[in-house]
């Protein structure tokens, strides 16, 4: 009998030791190592009420990896979304009707560019292949999603930009509630609309520090 021996972790080596898990579900941690992957695993569960807290309902395990990189020389102001809706919009959305939306990030520092956004979607969204270049300082990539019968109810849409060096902007995520055409939007009154965007030159910051915090896990930047 020949046994071939496989690398399962796949070169993933580290754990997030000495992480600190919030109550608001942020994940901060302090990377010690440069280029290389960490493992996390976290169990998501809930109970019937805040006193009881001994039999979870449902657990549903999550495992991500967070990759690291050395800090950037020339630039450490994070870029920033600044449209189309403010962070914690809810919006209501149809099932079997298209509905698009394009989202805009700033770059934090002269000279720099958006290279990528990245984003944790609903099942069925898609985002455009490339990146349009709104001015020397704003870029944005469309999305589209059209949901299904199967998708009514609430889901989570988080997006955040990339930049020159590998900086990332802050995330900003958006609930959508899915129901039939004929039904009555979930989402509570407000006045929230797409942001009209204002062009501005970006400036390059002094701040020389920045914080590794997770909601969604992209990678991170060791200083």
């Amino acid at each position: 009998m020949v046994f071939s021996i496989i690398n399962l972790g796949g070169g993933v080596c580290q754990s997030v030791t000495g992480s600190i898990l919030l109550a608001n579900c942020s994940l901060i941690f302090t990377p010690t190592v440069t280029q290389v992957y960490y493992a996390a695993a976290i169990m998501v569960e809930d109970f019937y009420s805040s006193t009881n807290t001994i039999t979870p309902l449902s657990s549903t395990p999550v495992q991500f990896l967070i990759h690291t990189y050395n800090s950037p020389t020339g630039c450490s102001t994070l870029p920033t979304i600044i449209g189309p809706y403010p962070d914690q919009s809810c919006l209501d959305v149809k099932v079997g009707i298209s509905f698009s939306f394009t989202v805009t990030a700033q770059i934090g520092c002269s000279g720099t560019t958006i290279t990528d956004f990245i984003s944790v979607s609903p099942i069925g969204m898609t985002k455009a292949t490339s990146i349009l270049t709104v001015s020397s300082t704003v870029y944005s990539i469309n999305f589209n999603w059209i949901p299904t019968s199967i998708q009514i109810g609430s889901h989570v849409f988080c997006v955040a930009a990339i930049g020159t060096y590998n900086i990332q902007s802050n995330q900003v995520c958006y609930k959508f509630m899915v129901g039939l055409v004929a039904s009555i939007n979930s989402c509570p009154p407000t006045t929230t609309t797409q942001t009209t965007i204002a062009i501005t030159n970006s400036t390059t910051s002094t701040n020389t520090g920045i914080e590794s915090k997770i909601l969604v896990c992209y990678s991170l930047m060791i200083e």
